[in-house]
């Protein structure tokens, strides 16, 4: 047979239309729709196995489903079901995935530019590759080609070339080789039976030369078999059909489908809205659908393919009578192929036998007058439909009038959470300062290093000295054994130095009387005595000035901790600076939201002065409209020069703040002239430190003297043994300190490089946060901007659909209604478009904020900012670390004052522990120097990736603007038609009545 009946066990689906269903491996997935009164129905998902007994069920899916719909498109692609668009509570542009393996539904995250809400488009898989053409938001028909890539979930608009069909939906699109063939649909005022054939490689639409034709078909369903693409159904001239032709793609042409011949069966019911699904065993299904007689609602049908026959057909002509509906032509109309040559005329009214005589005339007037005043019946009824569409429209638009406060809310918050990031941005500059004048410790700290090179070449010196001592003493040891030898041992001795020289000459002459050589040689230690006695006053004077130099150093740190609070106070007057710039910002605010009220009451006013002008006509009309046009330009540029106003004066504050700063540097510097002069003290306090050692030795020369003349060889060999191992310890440390210097200085060229570096980086940053301050203020201007166009709008709208309540009960012509209605519609779509801008512009601040709120390293930025802040206080103390080193120092010079060789021990002690105490310093430094600088480069990849997010946002948003106002455009110039074209019926049918009567009469 043709067409079977087919019955399944299960809860069935249906009645529904305008739903979708797709086949994969014997099964029927069945989503969404309307049900017989055109109420969306759910979001329940059914499946027809159609294996065995064919049966329904209602399979358990996880994830998030798509909302209630129905006009919607789906397409399976590799055992995946891709939704797209419909409509539900309103228009939708979303997308959802149907995984057929898990039963889970998701939505992926999608790249490029989705196509506009629609509703009642066509989409077409081709490989991996969705393509989606057509449909309709509201009353406006599209005619764009949009491609779904799957394999990489991007949407793409398709640059399409050729002739490209005019817009429309309730189309039928099927897809033979690399061709997708287009036939039929509505533009909502007529309706077509045309075909199109887009390449999907070359993307060039055609027209072909069609042989044969069918009448014009509004939600008809379709398959391929072969190279035929079966039509069935749709609406044809206002009334459901159950007749099937088919494209053939080869000949291009319009055969009939007629049963073949031996078969039965009867066709199923005439439908719109139903669908139709060839599944892997050549059997059609064909599911729902609406028809005008609810008795006739059988769900479902099947069909076996290989048992149709398919016939040329002439070009159609059918019944004049069967009256058209909203969605197609009028009886006598041309159908919209007829502005083509190359097609075959579509279907004109088939001719009657024409009746004679004056009574036939009058019968045939009456029947036209009859199809005109239905004609006018169906234009009505269409107006009716749309107010009630209006009536919704509206409660859209109050709807997102709270969702636009919602999202000004929003906004305001992320102000907030913008200017809090401000503040941590001032917090790490002032870090930065800090570390930079550690930096500048850390040079100080060097230069002493090399001052302190420069003692242990003193301290060289003083070996030297010690050596040439062993040497006389080991000359005096080899003299033991004959006395004549040492006589000859003293007398080099006393040459070698100069203060025993005349003495030793005296003894050469006197050798037999050592005796009172020796008395005369203990004066002479009495007399060394007393002078070491003078030596040690000279050293407790010089104790004496070392406390002096202390209190002056002390006295020149107060003054550094004075500098230090004036350069804090400097800090206090930055800040209210800033906070005044806060405040003269928010008083632009303030300037621009009455700015805003002044615009909206201007609205107001043109609005009142177009209610009281309506009926004055079309001209006056536009000249209020170019004036409120012009004086909305006037207060934009008004508003403009506010915020030029504020700008400036921000610039101006920040040219204070450059000043204080100035100021700021200044006080540094001044710090850094007192530290100069604290080195200076220091330097000082060396000097005196260096006379005392300096009379330390000669003590201890007198002593070394006084031990060799009076001591014994035993005790001079223990001496000489104790001084070599003083001096190889010497040698060690003096070793160690030179390798230890020597790294400290490689450490503060890395300190100084990264300093260098890290200077760049802040420069960078700042300019970065400078830009993107800017692109956020821009971003700003453009959301309050768009806030106040779509409150203008909405009063607007307000106003004139009071206006259009008051000419209905009133009474006044079709015209004026029509006129005011395309205003709305025009206004609507505006506040549409501004709608969008407005949600396009809340998201990326709404990203802006997560990425500030989520963004890892900036969290790590503020608990670096906290460590610093600890660190600091530590820097405070170190003054008092200096002071305790100085008095360490100190305690070593009085060990050396004690006993010459250890005092320089000791002094090698004092020197490495603070060359070790530097080193420490100088690698905290450059681990603080390289997280900043880590933290830099993260701020400002931040900058980098928010400032191309926010230029192509703003390029896509200027295009988009740009394809409404075409589109706005293209809607008036149809409207117009539109009228134009009713205009001119009414006239006729006040003609005909004109002519019935005289003919009464």
């Amino acid at each position: 047979s043709v067409w079977t009946n087919a019955k399944a066990a299960g809860k069935q689906p249906f009645p529904r239309s305008y739903h979708t269903a797709t086949e994969l491996n014997g099964k029927i997935y069945i989503y969404g729709g309307k049900d017989e009164n055109g109420n969306p129905t759910d979001t329940t998902l059914y499946l027809l196995n159609t294996a065995g007994l064919k049966s329904w069920n209602i399979p358990k899916t996880t994830g998030v489903a798509p909302t209630v719909r129905s006009g919607h498109t789906a397409n399976m692609v590799e055992k995946k079901m891709y939704v797209f668009g419909g409509y539900g509570d309103k228009f939708m542009n979303d997308h959802f995935v149907l995984n057929c393996g898990t039963l889970a539904w998701s939505k992926p995250r999608i790249s490029g530019q989705p196509p506009l809400p629609r509703a009642h488009h066509s989409a077409t898989a081709v490989g991996k590759a969705i393509f989606i053409f057509g449909g309709n938001y509201l009353t406006k028909p599209f005619n764009d080609m949009h491609v779904w890539e799957t394999n990489s979930n991007r949407f793409r608009a398709v640059a399409t070339s050729g002739d490209v069909p005019s817009p429309r939906y309730s189309h039928v699109a099927e897809v033979v080789g690399k061709n997708i063939f287009v036939f039929g649909g509505t533009d909502g005022k007529q309706a077509f039976n045309d075909v199109y054939v887009f390449n999907t490689e070359t993307s060039v639409w055609s027209r072909p030369a069609m042989n044969g034709s069918s009448p014009p078909r509004v939600g008809a369903s379709s398959f391929v078999q072969n190279k035929h693409i079966v039509i069935f159904g749709g609406d044809t001239m206002g009334n459901p059909d159950n007749s099937a032709v088919a494209i053939d793609t080869e000949s291009m042409s319009i055969v009939q489908c007629v049963p073949a011949a031996g078969s039965n069966g009867k066709l199923p019911p005439a439908r719109e809205g139903a669908v139709t699904c060839y599944t892997s065993k050549k059997i059609v299904y064909l599911l729902g659908g609406r028809s005008s007689n609810p008795d006739d609602a059988i769900p479902l049908f099947t069909l076996t393919p290989s048992s149709l026959n398919y016939t040329a057909t002439e070009n159609c002509e059918y019944d004049g009578s069967v009256a058209p509906t909203a969605s197609a032509p009028a009886a006598s109309a041309p159908a919209p192929v007829a502005a083509k040559p190359a097609t075959p005329a579509p279907a004109v009214e088939a001719k009657k036998e024409e009746p004679s005589g004056h009574d036939d005339e009058l019968l045939r007037l009456k029947a036209n007058l009859d199809a005109l005043k239905q004609k006018r019946d169906l234009v009505a009824k269409r107006n009716q439909e749309e107010k009630t569409a209006r009536a919704a429209d509206s409660a859209d638009i109050q709807k997102l009038t709270s969702e636009v406060g919602s999202l000004k809310a929003s906004l305001e918050s992320a102000e907030s959470k913008c200017a809090t990031a401000e503040k941590a941005r001032h917090v790490l500059e002032a870090k930065c300062a800090d570390l930079q004048a550690s930096l500048k410790n850390a040079t100080s700290e060097a230069q002493r290093v090399k001052e302190l090179e420069t003692k242990l070449a003193a301290l060289q010196e003083q070996q030297k000295i010690i050596a040439e001592m062993k040497q006389t003493i080991q000359q005096l040891q080899n003299s033991s054994s004959d006395a004549s030898a040492l006589e000859s041992n003293i007398q080099s001795y006393k040459d070698d130095l100069s203060e025993a020289k005349v003495t030793i000459e005296e003894r050469e002459s006197k050798i037999r009387s050592l005796k009172e050589s020796l008395e005369q040689k203990e004066k002479a230690v009495t007399q060394l005595k007393e002078d070491a006695a003078s030596f040690k006053k000279v050293i407790d004077e010089n104790k004496s000035g070392l406390r002096d130099t202390e209190s002056s150093l002390a006295s020149l740190k107060d003054t550094v901790a004075t500098l230090e609070k004036q350069k804090a106070k400097l800090e206090e007057q930055i800040t209210e600076l800033k906070a005044q710039i806060e405040s003269l910002k928010a008083e632009r605010d303030e300037a621009i939201a009455n700015k805003d009220k002044e615009i909206a009451k201007l609205k107001a006013e043109i609005e009142h002065m177009m209610l009281e002008k309506v009926k004055q006509g079309g001209e006056e009309m536009s000249k209020l409209q170019e004036e409120f046009e012009q004086k909305f330009k006037d207060a934009e540029n008004e508003r403009t020069r506010l915020q030029q106003e504020s700008s400036a004066k921000a610039e101006r504050y920040e040219e204070e703040i450059a000043k204080l700063n100035k100021s700021v540097s200044s006080s540094a510097s001044e710090l850094d002239e007192l530290q100069k002069k604290c080195d200076t003290t220091s330097n000082e306090l060396r000097t005196v430190t260096s006379q005392k050692d300096a009379l330390t030795e000669e003590i201890s020369s007198l002593q070394a003297k006084v031990s060799g003349l009076e001591s014994e060889i035993e005790s001079k060999e223990a001496a000489a043994k104790e001084l070599q191992e003083k001096y190889d310890e010497q040698h060690t440390t003096v070793a160690q300190l030179t390798s230890k210097v020597t790294s400290l200085q490689e450490q503060l060229a890395q300190a100084n490089s990264a300093a260098s570096k890290n200077s760049q980086a802040n420069a960078e940053e700042q300019k970065l946060v400078a830009e993107l301050e800017s692109k956020v203020s821009a971003l700003e201007s453009e959301l309050k901007v768009s806030h106040g166009k779509e409150e203008g709008l909405t009063t607007r709208i307000t106003s004139l659909e009071a206006l259009v309540s008051e000419l209905e009960s009133s009474g006044s012509n079709d015209d004026e209604m029509n006129a005011l209605i395309g205003q709305i519609e025009e206004l609507q779509n505006k506040e549409a478009t501004y709608t969008a801008e407005i949600e396009e512009l809340n998201a990326q601040i709404a990203a802006m904020e997560e990425s500030y709120q989520n963004n890892e390293d900036i969290n790590n930025l503020n608990d670096e900012i906290v460590r610093l802040n600890d660190e600091l206080q530590e820097v405070g103390s170190e003054l008092e670390r200096e002071k305790e080193k100085n008095e360490k120092l100190e305690k070593d010079l009085s060990k050396a004052a004690a006993a010459g060789s250890s005092g320089s021990g000791g002094d090698t002690s004092g020197l490495s522990s603070k060359v070790k105490e530097q080193e420490e310093e100088i690698e905290r430094l450059e681990n603080e120097v390289e997280q900043w600088m880590v933290a830099s480069e993260q701020l400002q990849k931040i900058g980098e990736d928010a400032v191309a997010e926010i230029t192509s946002e703003a390029d896509r948003l200027r295009q988009e603007l740009a394809t409404w106002q075409q589109t706005a455009e293209e809607q008036i110039k149809r409207r117009r038609d539109a009228e134009a074209e009713l205009l001119n019926s009414e006239s006729k049918l006040n003609e005909l009545d004109s002519m019935v009567r005289r003919l009464l009469g």
